[in-house]
């Protein structure tokens, strides 16, 4: 058998192929020199250069800072918009052999997209064939990783690792992200995690898509529920399985929750009623002592059908809500429940429970619920009155009636009256609540918030400024102005209360935000008001970083040059295209609505003709998964 010597080292071992590595960057470099910018595709100067540096850099980055640099690279091919033609350069194919691997999802289907669009070219090009290869072979691992997860389901969901993998083939088989919230940590959504625009869903391969309902009937298959529900990987991906499922097939995600309901939360209840003896008081149900459990059965409340919802509510909640509010984590659930409640017409038990815990909450310190409670009541329109009535009198300011106009005060603090009294006098205030700030503009939103508006109206100049140049306190008055039952007079009102602040607004951080809502909605004349008040302190607005955005905005500057009617002009001008901008962003959204509703009716009558026309038999048999 003879050997080429020339491929033997001094040691004895073939070393072609890897001095041929090694020289390619030194070649590549040769030839731009030479002003030959790759072979294939024609660079000019400037890509080359940059595709040859990313190239280098590749081969000398690890870890993170390999992922960003793969990432900034498929933004740059995005940018370009010309993926296909860049592939069939020599060294954009040889970097995308080794960022592929490392591509997100979306980046790997974007790609294989644009070549499945002329596969004949893509075939036959010397260098994006090869591009071609390595996204078969990442499809083929998913498609073989998906079904492997699939075949050991039951071993993998209780394994703190497998677990990340199986919520992953979920993701991939969705073309849906699953959010932070479910997940434990950033790292386990690294390269792989699905990056997409909002409200857009991936195309996902047909053999990988079929994987989704498989895998949700073998969940409705497996013998061990509760003991999954109630662990930490179990409970995970349970939940990332239900947020998918919403996305693309709500249908199953019914039968899901269904069999959770059924076969999963009484089993849960079971075995914590084991643990105790008889007679012996337990603070809250035995579902919300296990942490997993109740942020399964969270998830579950927002994805329930309205009749799924009432039966929770009568199995874990009726009776107990003024327990779970108090509870460190069962007081999530509740708020929850309160967001996710489909049906007007069965909300009033809730409503009354949730009612009476309001001051067993606030004494908790879990203003979340009250929060939560305020929002259920806007968003079914329901109960609204009462609802104002409840937390004027959880904040000791219903009787007497000459109290109720320091509401807005009290709620913007979360404080009662005679509490908010005392540390007033010590100058002692707490600053703005969070949720105080996220239920006025609630309850701003409410059908006849006349109330509400007039403890705005009544409060003190002081108080209306620590609110608007507040972080928190700025988005009340944008609800205050942008709230559709609030009328003109009072708007204007709320504006002129504002009178001998403007300058503080205008050089505040959050303050000249608030002062920038209240001009787009203020009349010529409080306009005037403002800049009046605003050349007054010429200097100090002009000199801060803050109040010379304001002063170009309100165009001070002509005003203060006596033309009014100029500036009128150009005031009218700005206001005109904003609306003009406002309008198209309205309609966008309109039209994007009316789209979706129209999808949405297409497909329901293309699944209503399909069951006319096709077998009852090639439809899933959901009696076979849930038991009597």
């Amino acid at each position: 058998m003879s050997v080429n010597m020339a491929h033997v080292g001094q040691g004895g071992g073939y070393r072609h192929k890897k001095k041929k590595k090694e020289n390619f960057l030194r070649q590549t470099k040769k030839m731009a020199k030479r002003g030959h910018y790759g072979k294939g595709r024609k660079l000019s100067e400037d890509e080359y250069t940059y595709y040859v540096r990313v190239f280098e850099q590749m081969k000398h980055v690890e870890g993170e800072e390999r992922e960003i640099l793969v990432q900034n690279f498929f933004h740059e091919l995005e940018r370009e918009g010309q993926v296909k033609s860049l592939a069939g350069n020599q060294i954009v194919s040889r970097i995308l052999d080794d960022a592929l691997p490392l591509a997100n999802i979306k980046q790997v289907q974007a790609l294989s997209r644009v070549f499945a669009e002329d596969l004949r070219s893509t075939c036959i090009d010397p260098y994006a064939s090869h591009v071609l290869q390595t996204l078969l072979t990442l499809s083929l691992k998913n498609a073989q990783v998906g079904r492997f997860v699939y075949n050991n389901l039951e071993d993998f969901i209780h394994d703190t690792y497998a677990s990340h993998v199986v919520r992953s083939v979920l993701e991939i088989c969705s073309g849906v992200e699953i959010q932070d919230s479910v997940k434990s940590s950033h790292r386990s959504q690294s390269n792989h995690a699905l990056i997409q625009e909002s409200g857009k869903f991936l195309a996902v391969p047909p053999q990988l898509k079929q994987l989704l309902p498989d895998i949700a009937v073998r969940f409705t298959q497996l013998p061990n529920l509760p003991e999954i529900i109630c662990s930490d990987s179990g409970s995970a991906v349970l939940q990332s399985l239900l947020i998918v499922l919403i996305k693309v097939d709500e249908k199953q995600c019914e039968i899901l929750v269904s069999h959770i309901i059924k076969h999963g939360f009484p089993g849960v209840t079971a075995s914590y009623k084991d643990q105790y003896d008889e007679g012996m008081k337990v603070e809250v149900p035995p579902i919300f002592q296990d942490n997993p459990a109740t942020r399964l059965l969270e998830v579950v409340l927002l994805f329930s059908t309205s009749e799924q919802q009432s039966t929770s509510f009568q199995e874990y909640f009726s009776g107990n809500i003024k327990a779970l509010v108090q509870h460190r984590s069962a007081n999530f659930a509740v708020q929850k429940l309160l967001s996710a409640w489909k049906e007007k017409d069965t909300f009033e038990d809730l409503y009354n429970e949730v009612c009476e815990a309001l001051e067993a909450a606030v004494k908790a310190g879990h203003t979340g619920v009250i929060h939560a409670f305020a929002q259920a009541c806007c968003r079914l329109s329901s109960h609204q009155s009462n609802c104002v009535k409840s937390l004027m009198q959880l904040l000791g300011c219903w009787e007497p009636e000459r109290l109720q106009v320091q509401f807005a005060s009290l709620l913007l603090r979360m404080l009662p009256y005679e509490e908010y009294q005392a540390k007033q006098s010590e100058s002692n205030l707490p600053p703005v609540s969070l949720h105080g700030s996220l239920t006025l503009q609630e309850l701003l939103n409410f059908n006849k918030p006349i109330k509400v508006v007039n403890s705005f109206l009544e409060m003190s100049i002081a108080n209306l400024q620590v609110m608007a140049c507040d972080p928190r306190g700025s988005h009340v008055v944008d609800a205050f102005i942008s709230s559709s039952f609030v009328g003109t007079k009072n708007r204007d009102k709320f504006i002129h209360k504002f009178k001998g602040t403007y300058t503080s607004l205008a050089c505040s951080k959050h303050g000249s935000r608030s002062l920038e809502a209240l001009w787009k909605v203020a009349s010529i004349k409080l306009k005037t008001q403002i800049c009046n008040e605003l050349i007054v302190d010429e200097l100090k607005i002009k000199g801060n970083s803050f109040g010379i955005i304001i002063y170009n905005k309100f165009q001070v500057g002509m005003f203060k040059r006596g033309d009014k009617s100029d500036w009128q002009e150009l005031i009218d001008k700005a206001e005109k295209k904003r609306k003009m901008f406002d309008d198209l962003l309205v309609e966008d959204k309109e039209g994007e609505h009316k789209t979706k509703k129209n999808k949405k009716k297409k497909k329901k009558e293309r699944k209503e003709e399909t069951s006319d026309i096709l077998d009852e038999d090639i439809f899933i048999d959901t009696t076979g998964y849930i038991s009597d």
